[in-house]
């Protein structure tokens, strides 16, 4: 019998994974690379939604979009897109690094927040198909 193997050099990661690694980054003082990680669990989670719902996912444009869609069908509140203008300023960080400590610590929680929601929201989509 043939088992099926993941290439050995494919590594998945989880937005949570990423988070952890944020973490561990700020610590050890890399903002940058906290802030990149922070936004890259952010994207992650996004592109979970898009694709239990079979939306295009493979740019910040897309990314936005589902974001929308997500509020619209939420009644407009704005809390997404609050939490992701947050992940946006963490993607702008990356090239930039002009956060200070306190902010980037400040993102965590929001980060946190909005990954939880989106892959919860994932989540419940695939079950309902």
């Amino acid at each position: 019998m043939v088992t099926p193997t993941r290439p050995k050099n494919k590594r998945v990661t989880t937005p949570y994974q990423y988070l952890d690694a944020a973490a561990a980054d700020y610590v050890s003082g890399n903002l940058a690379s906290s802030s990149e990680k922070m936004w890259k669990a952010s994207a992650l989670a996004v592109a979970a939604v898009a694709k239990s719902y079979d939306w295009p996912h493979a740019t910040d444009s897309d990314l936005e979009e589902v974001i929308t869609r997500l509020e619209r069908a939420n009644g407009d509140d704005l809390t997404l897109w609050g939490k992701w203008a947050v992940a946006t300023i963490l993607r702008d960080n990356v090239g930039q690094n002009v956060l200070e400590p306190v902010e980037v610590r400040a993102a965590r929680p929001t980060i946190l927040q909005l990954v939880g929601k989106l892959l919860a929201e994932a989540e419940r989509q695939a079950h309902t198909r």
